[in-house]
């Protein structure tokens, strides 16, 4: 299948629900609340040294330094192109996996 067919559908995925209620009617804050997440995943992927980004506001994109690359739809695939294209597991509820990414708890934002 092609790579492109991705970008054709809607980011409907329970991961992309919006921190707001009212997020997922506005598209301004559906950008938002996308680039938080992609923020998060991206601090607790840098001791690897791949990086996710946003792939026209539908899919995401995995990539490391040597350039490969995986596309997924949304976060939850991300930790399964982790491990089937990158190698190695990854625990995303690993405290480890996430030293910086998250507040402690009972943090003041």
């Amino acid at each position: 299948m092609c790579g492109l067919c991705g970008i054709f559908g809607t980011d409907d995925h329970w991961s992309a629900a919006g921190f707001e209620t009212r997020a997922s009617a506005d598209p301004v804050l559906r950008r938002r609340d996308r680039t938080a997440r992609i923020a998060v995943v991206n601090r607790m992927l840098a001791r690897r040294r791949i990086q996710l980004s946003d792939w026209q506001g539908q899919s995401y994109i995995l990539r490391n330094l040597t350039g490969r690359q995986a596309i997924v739809s949304n976060v939850t695939e991300v930790w399964a192109a982790l491990e089937a294209e990158f190698g190695g597991g990854f625990d995303p509820l690993d405290p480890a996996n996430f030293p910086e990414a998250l507040p402690e708890p009972g943090a003041q934002s």
